[in-house]
């Protein structure tokens, strides 16, 4: 099985149990990347509160004006992208490895 015909949908020529199997590994992966971004972005916000409040605020006031593509409307491939340049690539396997009790 490709993991990158796997991490954009692509299913064809599957068997059906591989296509459950790989369903299944993509919803868990997403679920969990976007989890560990929203934490991350929780985390980057109450910092910046702390130390530089109009810098939160400004951040906010953009969210406010211009909005924000909620994370479940991005594609997988996007996602890690973004998760791999917020985080590094070790925590995307410890993420990857979270999941493989699939």
């Amino acid at each position: 099985m490709n993991i990158f015909r796997l991490l954009n949908n692509d299913m064809e020529n599957l068997s059906e149990e591989e296509r459950i199997f790989a369903e299944s590994f993509n919803e868990a992966l997403r679920n969990n990347i976007i989890d560990a971004l929203v934490q991350y972005e929780i985390e980057e916000l109450i910092k910046q509160l702390k130390n530089d409040e109009e810098g939160f605020r400004e951040k906010l006031e953009d969210i406010f004006i211009n909005g924000k593509k909620g994370y479940n409307k991005i594609p997988t491939k996007t996602l890690i992208d973004i998760f791999l340049d917020k985080k590094d690539e070790g925590e995307f396997i410890n993420l990857i490895e979270g999941i493989s009790n699939l």
